[in-house]
């Protein structure tokens, strides 16, 4: 098989896997839920056997509380082992569920939010009909709304220019050439891959995982990454660079 459709065979199949989480995971969970059930009956079972044959072997009608549990204990270890797995399917079911309702109210936030604001700037710049005198206002106003704060600027380390990101509401230091060739090299990887979670941009750019970024992406054939540098000043006079995005990340955008 040639590697490439390997890999993207390989690709799909993950991608299926983080959409379908958590339906995947409640369903493991109550397989092991019910083999543990099984097995409880079946070790309930071999541990009286078990503590007869020992009460043979020492002569005696009754075993001391020590010499019972480590008798029987064995016989339960399946069934620990399955409760254990069944819950921890739970567990990551419920936490899926979350990151999809997460990713779902992120998709449609953006949505209507840029729609309402684009919608508001096009009533207040009567006259002047370009769309980037638009989105320059737009750009402007999510500085104003979320003024930076020392505390939570995150330093990656990569440059002293200060960045503000319109999805996940960050801001950050970098600089532009290390974004522009962050997002050429995710763009070339998706050639091959078809799919770019937004995470994975977010790892480029040294920044932490979000919850919904596993779900949000870009897809080869809805469009490349494409970012928008909109320079502005932050309330405090600082030099402030937006990062808009031509192509939103969209949900399912491993389809």
């Amino acid at each position: 098989m040639d590697s490439r459709v390997f890999v993207k065979a390989l690709t799909k199949l993950k991608h299926g896997f983080v959409k379908n989480k958590s339906s995947i995971l409640t369903g493991a969970s109550i397989i092991f839920g019910m083999g543990a059930v099984g097995t409880a009956v079946f070790g309930t079972i071999k541990a009286v056997r078990k503590v007869d044959e020992v009460k043979e072997e020492k002569g005696v009608e009754k075993l001391e509380p020590k010499d019972l549990v480590k008798t029987v204990l064995p016989c339960y270890i399946p069934m620990a082992g399955l409760e254990l797995a069944s819950v921890a399917c739970l567990i990551g079911s419920a936490k899926a569920h979350k990151e999809s309702i997460a990713a779902l109210s992120t998709a449609y936030s953006l949505s209507e939010s840029a729609f309402r604001a684009y919608k508001e700037k096009v009533a207040e710049t009567i006259g002047e009909k370009k769309e980037a005198a638009i989105q320059e206002k737009i750009s402007e106003d999510k500085i104003v709304r979320h003024p930076p704060a020392k505390e939570v600027i995150i330093n990656t380390g990569d440059g002293d220019t200060l960045f503000y990101d319109s999805v996940s509401g960050r801001y950050f230091m970098s600089n532009i050439e290390h974004i522009k060739k962050s997002v050429n090299d995710l763009n070339r990887r998706m050639i091959d891959d078809c799919y770019i979670s937004l995470n994975e941009l977010y790892y480029e750019l040294k920044l932490e995982e979000v919850d919904c970024g596993k779900l949000l992406g870009w897809n080869i054939e809805r469009g490349y990454i494409s970012i928008r540098f909109s320079a502005k000043l932050t309330q405090d006079e600082k030099p402030c660079v937006v990062l808009e995005y031509s192509v939103p990340p969209l949900y399912n955008y491993d389809k």
